[in-house]
């Protein structure tokens, strides 16, 4: 143990003289002389005159004063007058807590102001196989080191084994219903919920039909606008119906967020379009009845078209591993506001920046235009079930990835699954149900036939149940094959599209397990007997909210999106 240091400090204005430092001090002809034989390497300064060797100074203080003068974690020693590290029988732990080392106080021994000795920590290492480990604020304990520190492994499906961070323990974990151990730790299973909110431009009306009929009068006398000019599009004072569901959808979302489900945002197809008029209808987007490069086909496989404009409409993804979240992504989109940005991309142009890029001036240099804070914006048609097929594609292809080469789980790129023998799997996947949610204030407004393998029904009952069959085998979602047509039991005796699957008439993952996605249908303040069937044939519950009571409309949308857990942990072993 170092031996005890000294100091002798004339504290209240006396001049300072340690040891045999050299400095250039008041001559006050009061010098002092260090005795000590040259074989004498004892350190009797404390640790301020430490502190005054590496130009920190000594500290004085006033016990009696409210601070004291003290550094934060310091104490002053009332004898003396002088901050200290430590007073009294006190230990601590030092460093990392898998390496921590052991350190005593000497305790203070003043004999008047500015002379004490003592009053700061010394090592006093544990074991050679042991580890420091508090026990409480000012004690401390040696322990043995039996474990690899953070080391967590799964001993089942719903149990942890997982070292403490000092490697003196091990505990062991039962993941409460819910959730399953993933990467040695207990984890939500979440569900999968897409949630398609409607962008179409009938959205952009007030949800006061009096004040809407007064401002058409007004607008077509005056040839103005009856919109707030952007970008104060979404003012409260009137209210559109879009702007309205998006406050309700961003306040639902995050609540909902951090539960049993996790969450996908699509609207119908837009384009970013820069270069365009901008407005409260568009923003900086064109609308599109479909995504660019869509042949029509009934399957995205064979081309790349799907995966290179996927933004068009799933503008927000899942998060692609279970510890990240996109809570501030989804926010993003439904917060009102709607940002330019310059990239890192020189041009002479507009056409420099794609179809409909826009070529700006920043800081004396030319450079492309994209957004740099997204917004939904209602433009355009409602294509119900064209944007269905792309929810179903989008599930198929990125999200229930089963069976899809990997070498490691990253490359998965899909929460919950893990690479194993070179095949991404989701040990819980039973645990985990797929549901779309479609929020709609109308109906189908280009495929509007049942005829149509793009009609909305045609498209729910496909992604829920599947089409036509030869077998139940052939269905999903506990259908069984009547007449060579999957029906589920709600739809035995009620009117359901017979339409030709043509080998595409049910989803599958890469490995052949069967996928089932509920579509669920939210309808604006009107029920629509369309709508309705969309809802039978997706298996899902049809719901009618209105603006006019936006706490039902919030219920309702808050209780669609938290679907129940599956599993507990009995199911999981």
């Amino acid at each position: 143990m170092r031996q005890a240091r000294s100091i002798v400090a004339w504290v209240l204005g006396v001049v300072l003289v340690v040891g045999c430092d050299v400095a250039e001090l008041p001559n006050t002809g009061d010098t002092k002389t260090d005795t000590r034989d040259a074989s004498d390497t004892r350190d009797t300064r404390d640790t301020k005159d430490s502190e005054a060797d590496s130009g920190d100074g000594l500290v004085s203080c006033d016990p009696r004063a409210t601070p004291t003068g003290c550094p934060t974690g310091q104490f002053c020693e009332s004898t003396a007058k002088v901050c200290v590290e430590c007073v009294g029988l006190t230990e601590r732990c030092v460093g990392d807590p898998a390496t921590a080392r052991r350190e005593t106080c000497e305790a203070p021994v003043a004999s008047g102001v500015g002379a004490l000795t003592g009053g700061f920590f010394v090592d006093n290492p544990c074991g050679s196989d042991e580890v420091c480990v508090p026990r409480s604020t000012v004690s401390v304990t040696c322990q043995p080191k039996v474990c690899e520190a953070g080391f967590a492994v799964c001993l089942s499906g719903s149990q942890t084994r997982a070292c403490n961070a000092s490697g003196t323990a091990e505990v062991t974990e039962t993941c409460d219903p819910g959730r399953a151990c993933y990467d040695g730790k207990c984890e939500f299973i979440r569900h999968n919920v897409v949630l398609v909110f409607d962008t179409s431009s009938s959205m952009w009306s007030y949800t006061d039909p009096a004040y809407a009929n007064q401002s058409a009068i007004l607008c077509e006398q005056n040839q103005t606008p009856c919109m707030p000019a952007f970008p104060e599009c979404d003012g409260n004072d009137p209210m559109t119906i879009f702007t309205l569901s998006k406050d309700v959808f961003s306040s639902t979302i995050d609540q909902a967020l951090g539960g049993f489900s996790q969450f996908a945002l699509m609207r119908f197809p837009q384009l970013e379009a820069p270069r365009a008029g901008v407005s409260c209808f568009n923003g900086w987007y064109a609308s599109q009845e479909e995504m660019t490069g869509d042949d029509d086909h009934r399957t995205t496989d064979g081309g790349t078209w799907f995966a290179e404009h996927l933004g068009e409409s799933v503008v927000v993804p899942f998060p692609v591993r279970t510890s990240l979240d996109n809570r501030e992504t989804l926010l993003s989109w439904l917060d009102h506001r709607e940002l330019l940005g310059a990239t890192q991309t020189v041009c002479n142009v507009d056409d420099d920046c794609g179809p409909l890029g826009r070529c700006g001036v920043i800081d004396a240099q030319k450079r492309c235009f994209v957004h740099s804070d997204e917004e939904l914006r209602a433009i355009g048609q409602t294509p119900l079930g064209k944007t269905l097929f792309y929810a179903g594609e989008y599930l198929r292809t990125k999200v229930r990835v089963d069976g899809k080469a990997c070498t490691t789980d990253a490359s998965c790129d899909s929460s919950g699954y893990v690479c194993r023998n070179e095949k991404c799997v989701d040990p819980y996947r039973k645990c985990k149900s797929d549901y779309i949610i479609l929020f709609t204030d109308g109906e189908e407004s280009v495929n509007q036939e049942e005829t149509s393998f793009f009609n909305p029904v045609v498209q729910a009952k496909r992604l829920a149940f599947g089409l036509d069959c030869e077998t139940d085998l052939d269905c999903r979602g506990g259908a069984t094959c009547q007449d060579k047509v999957c029906l589920a039991p709600t739809q035995i005796g009620a009117s359901m599209p017979n339409l030709p699957g043509d080998g595409y008439g049910a989803l599958a993952s890469v490995d052949g397990q069967p996928i089932s996605i509920q579509t669920t249908v939210i309808t604006l303040n009107q029920s629509i007997a369309r709508n309705a069937r969309i809802a039978l044939a997706g298996g899902g519950p049809n719901i009618v909210v209105s603006t006019t009571d936006p706490a039902t409309f919030k219920f309702e949308l808050r209780r669609a999106m938290t679907p129940n857990p599956k599993c507990t942990p009995d199911d999981l072993d």
